[in-house]
């Protein structure tokens, strides 16, 4: 009983708790939201000059309404005296007479397109431009050249309207366009134009005549090309050095791949030999020297060409003949072959050295069982090579041979 009254009253507490939480949480959310509903007066103050009107959401409670009234309060910006819009006008007036200059250096010297704005950022002015020579100068500000003439400067005035609510005023800007600077180039190359239309355009001979001397100058002609000899030479060679490096590299790489797949082929028949000379009781250097006399003999006669394989062993048989240690010549061969075959091989040999020729025969026996399984499935390898090789001028005889039997039928058609 004692222990179901002390939870009774943890359950209390717990409710209690909850209660308290509750009703203290809805008084401050009634606060917070009482006070956000109240109007400060950060709520109406102005926007600044140039700024837009903000809207204030209110409800009004008149007293005798049983209800309240939603509306919106309009709040205009801050609006300029006669005598502020006097002063903002002629700001704006000594603004624009840089702004609308763009890249030009001088009013009095405008030789392209002006920047005729609009508006200003942070000004509640808008403008209006009109132009006293539209040919001169355009509506939007746009420069033509062309209308000069033989004249080599021209004046046009620009009228800015500028308008702020019901104030208008209107300002006067005089600009200059120049013509830009002909350079040396420029002229002789008009004349050239010139009198080469003049030839074109006199005579009914079989040929124009060029001019040979313009403004004083003599004049020779070639035909134009757009190829640039010298750096298409530069190109041409390095590219011939690339491909030459390139195929180099390919042949080295072709080469190696010959080497590895030469040294897979012969590792059976090498130790094969190896094997069988151990066997009949000679020393290892024995039969190393005796597979690499052999070998030497045949291609002097001509019998068989360069092997990679004996090639390395008459290597080894060298640094053997200059006093090198049996152990570091047969280490350095198989790390000369690069084949997990040879390095297998050459440990063999070194283990022999160790611990005596007892077991030698026959794991060299072993060794060439396993090696002539791995020839055998070199050679299965080597020949599903040469059939996917074949595949693609297979296709090609086959889409040659189908051309020759189409053709035909299709000229028939045809005709």
């Amino acid at each position: 009983m004692k222990f179901n009254k002390l939870k009774t009253d943890k359950n209390t507490r717990k409710i209690i708790t909850a209660l308290i939480i509750t009703v203290s949480a809805a008084a401050a959310a009634c606060f917070l939201y009482t006070e956000n509903r109240k109007i400060t007066s950060e709520d109406l103050k102005r926007p600044d000059y140039g700024e837009i009107s903000k809207q204030l959401p209110v409800s009004v409670y008149a007293d005798g309404l049983s209800e309240k009234i939603d509306t919106d309060i309009e709040i205009i910006p801050k609006i300029y005296s006669p005598e502020q819009v006097e002063q903002l006008f002629l700001q704006t007036y000594e603004e624009l007479r840089q702004i609308i200059l763009k890249d030009n250096s001088s009013l009095m010297d405008v030789k392209s397109d002006l920047n005729l704005v609009e508006s200003l950022d942070g000004n509640p002015v808008s403008i209006q431009w009109f132009s006293s020579n539209y040919d001169l100068i355009g509506y939007d500000g746009s420069v033509n050249i062309d209308s000069l003439g033989d004249n080599r400067e021209m004046e046009a005035v620009l009228t800015a309207q500028l308008e702020y609510r019901e104030y208008k005023s209107v300002y006067e800007i005089r600009v200059v366009v120049n013509a830009p600077e002909i350079s040396e180039n420029e002229r002789i190359s008009g004349y050239i134009e010139s009198e080469v239309s003049r030839a074109q355009t006199s005579g009914n001979g079989d040929y124009i005549q060029l001019p040979g001397e313009i403004d004083g100058r003599k004049i020779t002609y070639e035909k134009r090309s757009d190829l640039n000899v010298p750096a298409a030479i530069i190109i041409m060679g390095a590219g011939a050095v690339f491909c030459i490096f390139y195929a180099d590299r390919q042949k080295k790489k072709k080469c190696e791949q010959e080497r590895q797949r030469q040294l897979k082929s012969d590792y059976s028949e090498m130790i094969t030999k190896l094997t069988l000379l151990i066997g009949a009781g000679m020393t290892v250097r024995m039969a190393w020297e005796k597979i690499v006399y052999d070998y030497q003999c045949q291609k002097k006669s001509g019998r068989v060409k360069m092997r990679y394989v004996y090639e390395e062993m008459n290597e080894s048989l060298v640094q053997l003949k200059r006093g090198m240690s049996e152990q570091a010549v047969y280490e350095r061969f198989g790390v000369r072959c690069r084949i997990r075959e040879y390095m297998k091989f050459s440990s063999l040999l070194i283990q022999n050295l160790k611990k005596g020729t007892r077991e030698l025969t026959g794991l060299l026996e072993l060794e060439a069982i396993d090696a002539f399984e791995e020839r055998k499935n070199q050679v299965k390898k080597y020949g599903e090579e040469a059939g996917t090789r074949l595949l693609v001028p297979m296709v090609i005889m086959l889409i040659v041979v189908m051309v020759i039997i189409m053709f035909p039928a299709i000229m028939t058609f045809t005709v």
